[in-house]
């Protein structure tokens, strides 16, 4: 279990390397989760095609390598609540 250091607590995720998952929980009437490539990630923007989660209970796919997540609710990403999750 990894517990992210975002401000506010922005979200869990728990890793599965079975599995190859990130389950990402949060709260969605504040929070989501965008997965985004790494101009998407430095710029805090979201390109089109970039996925968006609002459950507040997501399971997501990881790829490997790098795998870049970010909240995109009130500029929240401007203000660090961003991560990248390295899959082996």
């Amino acid at each position: 279990i990894l517990r992210s250091d975002l401000r506010q607590r922005f979200l869990t995720v728990l890793v599965f390397s079975g599995r190859g998952r990130a389950v990402f929980r949060y709260n969605p009437l504040i929070h989501n989760v965008v997965a985004v490539g790494e101009d998407g990630y430095n710029g805090c923007t979201t390109p089109s095609g970039s996925r968006t989660y609002e459950s507040g209970n997501d399971a997501v796919r990881l790829v490997r390598g790098d795998n870049r997540f970010m909240c995109t609710r009130l500029y929240h990403c401007n203000f660090g609540m961003k991560m990248v999750v390295n899959a082996a």
